[in-house]
């Protein structure tokens, strides 16, 4: 996974007033998404 945007993503969502649990698990989908784009090389 991708820490970095992991807890970017993380923090947006708690800013936005998002239960923590429900941001958890967006940020751990956000990334691996990130984690998945770098290892194919598209970003």
């Amino acid at each position: 996974m991708d820490q970095e945007a992991y807890e970017k993503a993380l923090q947006e969502l708690l800013d936005a007033g998002t239960d923590r649990r429900i941001a958890e698990g967006k940020a751990k989908r956000a990334g691996m998404i990130a984690a998945r784009k770098k290892a194919t090389g598209e970003a």
